[in-house]
């Protein structure tokens, strides 16, 4: 079980494509790990959008997904980090 504690900072990635690579790669290995996902909105500017896209008539415009950029970070427990780290290299 990777906690708060035990991990530590595999890698910060924005591109879901290679996330997904490096993912397979470390569950062939059978390393744990933990994805946090990020959005640059936050939770505020998500909640703002979506209720101007409900009071709209136009919801694309409002609800623009594509002007998101997502930040992943991938954390390992501390006593896999060397392994992973030639996992995904």
């Amino acid at each position: 079980m990777i906690t708060v504690f035990n991990r530590t900072r595999l890698l910060t990635e924005q591109n879901p494509e290679k996330l997904a690579i490096l993912r397979s790669k470390l569950k062939a290995q059978n390393i744990p790990f933990y994805l946090k996902t990020t959005c640059s909105e936050g939770y505020f500017g998500r909640a703002a959008n979506a209720k101007a896209a409900m009071q709209s008539s136009n919801c694309v415009s409002y609800n623009d997904v594509s002007a998101r950029s997502y930040v992943y970070y991938i954390y390992v427990r501390k006593k896999d980090l060397a392994r992973a780290k030639r996992a995904i290299t």
